[in-house]
């Protein structure tokens, strides 16, 4: 089965579904996502219960392929030791594929706001500040107070793991 889907800006991504062998899927370096442990256990039981009826979303990379949304449903897949997986292919490039991460783990769980701001960090680079705050449907003082994390030193962000960092030029707190 294959489908075309249209994503905003009347822009064409191909996607095309298929079972793939797991062996050939990776994880990303960069989902800030985060799954509670009973969240982790109720979604494992519920799969060995009737099965993944939700693929992944990976995007090609060589021979291989990156998982862009589904990271919990592999990690379960790989526990059960199955031989292959249900995919929907997206043919993305890797910023594309960072922003629909953030978008779609939005919609499902929480981030971890260090790795939120480190993966805002690495968009920054390619991405202007006007597509990052429009891609990912976030306000200037939210970019400007996760911008602020990736640039404290080490030690601090090391004691205030689990706490909350306030930025005072940005009116802006972050738990992390």
């Amino acid at each position: 089965m294959e489908e075309i889907c249209k994503v905003s800006g009347g822009k064409k991504m191909e996607t095309i579904y298929k079972e793939i062998d797991i062996n050939k899927i990776k994880l990303n370096t960069y989902n800030p996502n985060e799954m509670e442990d009973d969240n982790f256990q109720h979604l494992k039981e519920e799969i060995q219960r009737i099965g993944l009826v939700q693929p992944i979303i990976v995007r090609p990379d060589g021979e291989e392929f990156i998982v862009i949304d589904g990271e919990h449903r592999f990690k379960i897949c790989q526990e059960n030791k199955l031989k292959t997986i249900p995919c929907m292919i997206a043919d993305v490039d890797e910023n594309t594929a960072k922003t629909l991460t953030v978008n779609l783990n939005r919609i499902r769980g929480s981030n971890n706001y260090l790795k939120y701001a480190n993966l805002l960090y690495e968009l920054d680079v390619d991405l202007s500040s006007d597509e990052i705050m429009k891609n990912l449907k976030v306000s200037e003082t939210e970019l400007a107070g996760l911008k602020l994390v990736t640039k404290l030193p080490d030690s601090k962000v090391k004691k205030a793991k689990h706490r909350y960092i306030d930025c005072p030029k940005c009116n802006f707190g972050i738990k992390l």
